[in-house]
């Protein structure tokens, strides 16, 4: 019993982690965002440990989190052509987030 209790909380500290994340690349698009079609391209370069510090997390969780992000279509990254998001899907993420968070950690997250 207590080992799933450990779970839980850790599902739920990674969900709320992931919620951090995604609300935290919003305000970076509003911020330092530019329009490319369906994408908003940060036009400031934003290392991970950047990321990091902004939510309160390790550097490995945040890149964790961003590969599950890019995997879900909702970012794109590379050194070249800097961080892009997908707005609309994010906000889709945590519109879905918010109504049922035990959905995070069924998917993944």
């Amino acid at each position: 019993q207590q080992t799933k209790t450990k779970k839980q909380k850790k599902k739920q500290s990674i969900s709320s982690t992931m919620e951090s994340l995604v609300r935290t690349l919003g305000r970076l698009a509003d911020e330092f965002g530019e329009p490319d079609g369906e994408w908003v391209r940060l036009t400031h370069y934003f290392r991970q440990d950047d990321l990091a510090q902004m939510i309160g997390a390790r550097r490995e969780v945040v890149s964790t989190l961003l590969n599950q992000l890019r995997d879900r279509g909702l970012i794109n990254y590379a050194r070249k052509d800097g961080l892009l998001l997908h707005r609309a899907g994010l906000e889709g993420f945590l519109v879905s987030a918010e109504k049922s968070p035990a959905n995070l950690s069924d998917s993944g997250f």
